[in-house]
């Protein structure tokens, strides 16, 4: 296997949960008029226009390995998005792969059109989709942010997610260093269950610290 295309990696990164166990968020309300609604495949030209990926095929590839998509939708124009995995799911920023466990979700790829920003529909987005999730007896929705993105993180919170825990991921060539450090509040096996997701199979760990190798 060729070495990575750059040398080095790193990601500061954060964890965040809403665990069945707690009553549903209440609705966050958005500064616009906007319709909330779960995509499909009849929504493909909409939903690429709102991605801006130029790749139908892509969105197809996604919804047929039953990835659910939901939105906001305005003026027949789709205005954010967000993707839901009920599974293992990739990640590029953390170069592996996440294994949630059957029957939990995890929320990714979230978007809002430009001219749509600091509206609420973020927030909104993800609020609809825990308590949609809750009401379908979902155990945990998860969801990971750069800790760096302050707006993203905040959004996240509104919505009602509970921070779990930062991690900070680092590569050189192909030897890899992850650190976890658990949010002061957050319930022991809540933290044991994100390390689980996060980790993966054949690191070594000690303590907070993990160390492998880029397969």
């Amino acid at each position: 296997m060729k070495p990575p295309r750059n040398p080095v990696a790193v990601e500061h990164g954060s964890f965040w949960v809403f665990e069945a166990t707690a009553a549903p968020p209440p609705l966050y309300t958005t500064r616009v008029d906007a319709g909330f609604l779960e995509l499909g495949m009849n929504d493909l030209a909409r939903l690429d226009a709102a991605m801006r990926r130029s790749d139908l095929q892509s969105i197809r590839d996604r919804f047929g390995r039953s990835l659910r998509c939901f939105g906001f939708e305005q003026g027949g124009r789709i205005v954010s998005f967000g993707w839901v995995t009920t599974g293992p799911e990739e990640t590029g920023e953390l170069e592996r792969r996440l294994a949630i466990p059957p029957g939990e979700a995890y929320v990714w790829d979230c978007g809002t059109v430009p001219d749509r920003r600091r509206l609420g529909l973020y927030s909104a987005l993800l609020n609809r989709v825990i308590r949609r999730l809750h009401a379908e007896a979902v155990p945990r929705v998860w969801i990971g942010a750069s800790r760096l993105n302050a707006p993203s993180t905040r959004g996240i919170a509104n919505a009602g997610f509970r921070h779990v825990l930062d991690l900070t991921y680092r590569r050189l060539v192909r030897l890899t260093a992850v650190t976890l450090r658990p949010a002061p509040d957050a319930p022991p096996e809540t933290i044991a269950a994100a390390r689980r997701i996060l980790l993966k199979p054949g690191e070594n760990v000690i303590g907070p610290f993990a160390f492998g190798w880029l397969q």
